[in-house]
């Protein structure tokens, strides 16, 4: 894969910047003491998704009950502020010892040295599946797969019940049925994110809508983001923000809520949403959810965690210790009921008594066989800039009734003035 080696300063706290050219070779690992107690921190916003993020604190904690001397320090942060804090986080010099990170800021964080290389781990497992790309840039090993989430339709199968419509399995039948639901029980046919202010999230699931059309904002390293499938995915996004049956100006945290409630019909959310709802006590059970493939002509995207290494990390042979125990047989059978819907970094099967009381599930991991990723191809360095600009134009359409058409041309000028190589 070609990537960019040009930096975008929005992806990057203006400390980070700073530390570049400080940044070298990592030192050689030092030999782990047995003796010497270490506390080693882990950020990852999941902590933070009730029972589930009880459940995956437990399970990585595993590697502590094998080594007395170490000690787990959980750090997170609210997923919408997470990239913003990571990246500050390491422009100032107290990164975490080990971080999940998002792919579209790994290849930042790879091309700027502040990953520690961790091709001598590769070495060591076995069983690692093709996520597991995901974590090599330029040819050298910075993280494996922790998890990729992939995307879905999902519904409330007690509200297509009593609105008397059936799953849709194309765009023209989505329509009717969001609006049906609506109109039947009084109830939100369907929520999604649609504002710029959660631009990171709305990248993942606008992506579907791009992909499904059968469309990309740039293809063999070339802008296109007023393709014709590009603005057919933006208008259809439009008659759905335009139909009334969606809640207008709800963040993730809100409309999530609601589906969980029974206040939406549909939405199209990774398998990691529905896994916490079903399991965190909400009154939206796994029996009552049931999900398919996206309505739409062609495969959708995926969401995809790497786990790292601070190259700064004062503890770095025993986080690499930690992050080579994750991947391995055991680490990888411990995550993996908390991840039962998603794919991980090797093929460890579900959990039987899970996927039989969510059957919802099969259609999250059916769909990582088709599944892209976000990130905008050969542009990867600068991707969550380039969403935030061609997201920006999405966001006229929506709130100033611009045209798509003539607003995705503007994007596509924007674009290629300011990114092209």
């Amino acid at each position: 894969m070609h990537l960019s080696r040009k930096l975008s300063a929005s992806l990057l706290a203006g400390s980070l910047v700073a530390t570049l050219a400080l940044t070298g070779c990592s030192a050689a690992s030092e030999e782990i003491d047995p003796d010497q107690p270490v506390t080693l921190s882990f950020l990852n916003w999941q902590w933070g998704e009730g029972t589930r993020g009880e459940n995956l604190w437990a399970a990585v904690e595993g590697y502590s009950d094998k080594h007395e001397n170490v000690t787990l320090e959980q750090r997170q942060t609210p997923y919408g502020q997470y990239m913003d804090k990571l990246a500050t986080e390491f422009g100032a010099g107290n990164a975490p010892d080990v971080v999940i990170v998002l792919e579209s800021q790994f290849a930042v964080l790879a091309d700027a040295g502040l990953l520690e290389p961790l091709d001598d781990i590769e070495s060591n497992l076995t069983g690692l599946n093709n996520t597991n790309d995901a974590g090599v840039y330029y040819d050298d090993r910075y993280g494996f797969s922790w998890e990729r989430p992939n995307y879905a339709l999902s519904w409330n199968t007690t509200l297509l019940e009593e609105a008397g419509v059936e799953p849709p399995t194309n765009f023209d039948e989505f329509y009717e049925a969001v609006v049906a639901v609506t109109e039947k029980t009084g109830k939100y046919g369907f929520a999604g994110r649609h504002q710029s202010a959660d631009i990171d999230g709305w990248t993942f699931e606008f992506s579907n809508w791009l992909y499904g059309a059968g469309g990309a904002i740039a293809k063999d390293g070339e802008f296109q983001a007023d393709a014709p499938e590009n603005i057919l995915a933006v208008e259809r996004f439009k008659k759905i923000y335009d139909s009334g049956a969606m809640p207008i100006g709800d963040d993730a945290s809100t409309f999530r809520s609601k589906f969980g409630e029974g206040q939406v019909a549909f939405i199209m959310d990774n398998a990691g949403t529905l896994t916490s709802q079903t399991q965190s006590g909400a009154a939206i059970s796994g029996e009552l959810v049931d999900a398919s493939a996206l309505p739409f002509e062609f495969p959708g995207s995926h969401m995809q965690l790497i786990i790292a290494v601070n190259a700064k990390s004062p503890n770095k042979a025993v986080a690499k210790d930690f992050v080579q125990w994750v991947m391995s047989a055991e680490g990888q059978e411990a995550i993996r009921p908390d991840h039962a819907a998603s794919t991980i970094g090797t093929d460890v099967a579900s959990p039987e008594e899970f996927l039989s009381v969510n059957p919802w599930a099969d259609a999250f991991i059916e769909a990582a066989k088709t599944s892209e990723p976000s990130v905008v191809e050969g542009y990867e360095v600068d991707s969550r800039a380039i969403w935030r600009v061609f997201l920006s134009g999405v966001e006229r359409v929506l709130i100033e009734d611009a045209d798509p058409a003539a607003t995705l041309a503007e994007v596509q000028d924007d674009l290629v003035k300011e990114f092209s190589k």
